[in-house]
């Protein structure tokens, strides 16, 4: 996937000749949500597809999107943000509506059961389209568990130990200018993949990530208050949706967070 963008079936197909004969061949790209009718598309391509979504709390999700934009970005100004009719730059949606996971992946899964009520009803088995959704937090909290159940859902050896990076970290920039020179790379990024060997496009890009990230300023993450109150307001009937889609108890990202109990002082009083 380091050429141009596929306009035909058959571009796209031509990118994946290089894993040929490899047991599992993956791609990673959050495009595909924004329009509905891909779901059905992909899926009838591809029968026995296994689809993977990683899901990050809404409201932090859009926080951290919403820092890739500004460097000076501020809470007031996030949430004036979030509150806009206008459309996010470089997209179909408005920034809160990122995070509605229900909304967006009901499509997949209507689109997943139909394929496999079809292949079940010509060829008598279950082993079409499957999905299985990541909590952001769990790969978070516990990566070697986690990978290693994605492993066995992909059919992959679980034991198997990977590295783990941190890419396209969002926060303000230290130098304005060179954050801008490096997102607005495209083009460039392009000519080295038509024309340098491919190490030294994975080099080159290693190198990116790593200017990039020593570039930013470690970013605030949303305080438990504000987040409880944006979830309230645009995305708590989404979540409470989405529960239900996955069978899955989403109460942590429902939860307010607990009021501090401020402990009396008790002073003993001296006697003489």
């Amino acid at each position: 996937m380091r050429a141009a963008t596929p306009v035909t079936y058959h571009d796209y197909a031509a990118k994946w000749r290089a894993g040929l004969g490899h047991k599992v061949r993956l791609e990673s790209s959050p495009m595909y949500l924004r329009d509905p009718s891909v779901a059905e598309r992909i899926v009838l391509q591809y029968l026995t597809i296994d689809l993977i979504a990683v899901l990050r709390h809404p409201a932090d999700q859009a926080w951290s999107l919403y820092l890739t934009q500004t460097d000076a970005a501020t809470f007031d100004s996030f949430k004036a943000e979030l509150a806009s009719t206008d459309f996010f730059p470089y997209s179909p949606w408005k920034l809160r509506e990122f995070g509605l996971y229900a909304r967006h992946l009901a499509p997949w899964y209507e689109a997943a059961e139909g394929c496999r009520n079809a292949v079940e009803r010509s060829h008598g088995r279950q082993d079409a389209a499957r999905i299985k959704v990541v909590l952001f937090d769990d790969l978070v909290s516990h990566p070697e568990s986690t990978i290693a159940d994605l492993f066995e859902f992909l059919g992959v050896d679980p034991s198997v130990r990977v590295e783990f990076k941190h890419l396209n970290q969002a926060g303000p920039a230290k130098i304005g200018l060179l954050k801008r020179l490096l997102d607005d790379s495209a083009g460039v990024k392009r000519f080295a993949r038509r024309c340098l060997p491919a190490a030294m496009v994975r080099r080159l890009t290693a190198a990116h990530h790593k200017v990039r990230g020593a570039n930013l300023r470690p970013a605030k993450g949303l305080p438990p208050d504000l987040r409880a109150e944006l979830t309230e307001r645009y995305y708590r009937e989404d979540l409470l949706a989405l529960e239900n889609l996955l069978v899955r108890d989403l109460s942590r990202w429902l939860a307010r967070p607990k009021p501090k109990v401020r402990r009396a002082q008790h002073r003993e009083k001296a006697f003489a």
